[in-house]
């Protein structure tokens, strides 16, 4: 396992305090203050999924961002138990800060059932070893990995370019992804990662349209996410995120995305809403504050 990875690890690893309350972390400082979306979804689960039995697993979860949670302090995470059935568990977790509710969770658990199988599309796509390995406004690429995924622990190969009002399918994004080591063997690691890796580009999509970059004048922060997982999968190897933009306007954007395995089998689905507002400035701020953290 490589050290950046085993630093995600650690981020995703809650302190147990009571039978149903765990606490998390976030990384250090960084110019996006804000504690990451992904890294809050993928926390919030993991939280849920500790209070579940063995013999099933997530099938769907859905979070609403209420507040922007800080890097430099602790979260809170309370589940409360519901439905314990034959087939089906369900959870709800809170998030705190302060004391301050940061967002409301909710995800349901099954045990797997025989029943009709149909899978309705399967991208074309490039390889992803036929694809270059850095992408385009790569400073600015960097600049996010640095904050959301540590700089080695997932590599990234992309379809078409982060930024690409010219392209035919400007709506569409192709994204291919591989963690750099091995991962525990429990499901709910797995799907905690995708959930985490999903949430740096899903809301991007929406932007492509319009050559905004992550450090531009566009702010932009989740409001709501929802995932459905469709069968178990581990994450050796390549797995292709294909993401489509619905549509943006009126400071909101929305967009979905599919997880594929690299022979095409889908693995999971999810959506997002999330705050796309123009704000004059944000991106210079980011970059001052970002040259900031270099130097100290």
């Amino acid at each position: 396992m490589t050290q950046a990875l085993d630093e995600v690890l650690a981020l995703l690893k809650l302190e147990q305090v009571d039978d149903d309350r765990f606490r998390g972390r976030s990384p250090g400082q960084h110019a996006f203050t804000r504690v990451f979306g992904g890294q809050l979804f993928a926390q919030m689960l993991l939280a849920a999924d500790a209070t579940v039995g063995d013999d099933r697993d997530v099938h769907s979860m859905h979070a609403y961002f209420l507040r922007p949670g800080h890097q430099s302090k602790p979260i809170d995470f309370h589940v409360h138990r519901g439905l314990d059935g034959r087939s089906f568990s369900n959870r709800t977790v809170s998030a705190y800060q302060d004391g301050k509710q940061i967002c409301n969770f909710a995800a349901s658990f099954a045990v797997p059932a025989d029943g009709p199988e149909f899978q309705g599309w399967r991208p074309t796509v490039e390889a992803p070893d036929a694809l270059p390995p850095a992408p385009d406004m790569h400073e600015q690429y960097e600049e996010v990995m640095a904050y959301v995924a540590g700089t080695g622990t997932i590599e990234f190969r992309f379809g078409e370019g982060i930024a690409d009002p010219r392209s035919k399918e400007s709506s569409r994004w192709h994204v291919w992804f591989r963690v750099n080591g091995e991962l525990p063997d429990r499901q709910g690691v797995h799907s905690a990662v995708v959930a985490y890796a999903s949430d740096i580009f899903l809301l991007e999509t929406t932007l492509r349209t319009h050559d905004v970059g992550w450090l531009g004048d566009v702010d932009f922060a989740t409001i709501d996410y929802s995932m459905w997982f469709h069968r178990p999968f581990r994450l050796d190897g390549w797995n292709l995120l294909a993401f489509g933009a619905a549509m943006a306007r009126e400071g909101r954007g929305l967009s979905y995305g599919e997880l594929f395995d690299e022979s095409g089998q889908a693995l999971a689905s999810m959506t997002q809403e999330g705050v796309t507002r123009y704000k004059p400035g944000r991106g210079a701020d980011l970059l001052a504050k970002a040259a900031r953290n270099r130097q100290s």
